[in-house]
């Protein structure tokens, strides 16, 4: 039987749709078998923090830490506490454990500029930190100071996520060792009790031995760019302020000069009444 070339090239479209559908749907079943296993090694992990964040919670052992903040100094004996660990996330095979270090006392320290200020503000928020400000200005309404109170509280988030990309589960922490994000793959095939044991240890800021893997690396080409990004800034904060400070040393300077046309006017007989 003789084929026709327009039908020859459908058949061949045909076959290749088929091809790219049989591939399509192995990996789509791969993925899913993927996903399936590693979500049993993230459900062992979250029962495990169940049992040790009740735990800790009972108990309230000891534990205590320092945090740096930018722009001001250190959060000093902080006592951690207070452990929560959200629902086990089945479609999204992931869970959150939250929890928080808590001083007695708040901490005050000042800005001399709007500049410095809006930025600390920024980093604050972006940390989330607690804090009050406010502006305090002289008799000619020119800022002075913005004052902040700083609460001693740090909110610490331990989240596991299933990566059936990249075959392992992903721990992304947020202000535990210092403030800021830590992204890190956890090898599936680790995940025994010895592993549990080391975790435990990791949140209790023990010694430990738990394999932690930075799931980002930088190049060097890329750290010395950041390094060099923010010394632009830094130098640009230091330009900011000197304008500022000259800007204010200015208006100073033109007030004392009225306040003595003022004084030597009354000093003049011709101006008595």
């Amino acid at each position: 039987m003789m084929i026709m070339p327009a039908l020859s090239e459908l058949k061949k479209k045909a076959d290749h749709l088929r091809s790219d559908n049989i591939e399509l749907d192995r990996d789509q079943k791969l993925k899913a078998a993927t996903l399936a296993e590693l979500g049993r090694k993230v459900k062992k992990i979250h029962l495990y923090l169940f049992e040790l964040s009740r735990e800790l919670n009972f108990v309230q052992p000891d534990i205590y830490a320092n945090y740096e903040v930018k722009g001001f100094s250190t959060l000093e004996h902080l006592k951690q506490q207070d452990y929560v660990l959200c629902d086990y996330d089945e479609a999204q095979h992931e869970f959150v454990l939250r929890f928080s270090c808590v001083g007695q006392f708040k901490f005050r320290f000042a800005k001399a500029n709007k500049i410095h200020a809006k930025n600390q503000r920024d980093y604050l928020v972006s940390h989330n930190l607690r804090f009050h400000h406010r502006e305090e200005y002289d008799g000619n309404h020119q800022l002075t100071r913005v004052l902040f109170d700083l609460e001693p509280l740090i909110y610490i988030e331990f989240k596991f996520t299933a990566n059936a990309k990249t075959q392992k589960i992903d721990l992304s922490l947020r202000n535990f060792d210092g403030l800021g994000r830590q992204h890190y793959s956890l090898d599936p095939r680790k995940i025994d009790d010895v592993f549990l044991d080391e975790l435990a240890k990791f949140i209790c800021r023990e010694k430990h031995a738990l394999p932690l893997e930075e799931r980002y690396q930088l190049t060097q080409q890329g750290k010395d760019m950041i390094i060099r990004h923010r010394k632009e800034k830094t130098q640009q904060e230091n330009d900011d302020f000197d304008k500022w400070l000259a800007q204010t040393q200015a208006s100073l300077d033109r007030e004392e000069r009225r306040l003595k046309r003022g004084f030597l006017g009354l000093l003049n007989p011709s101006n008595w009444v």
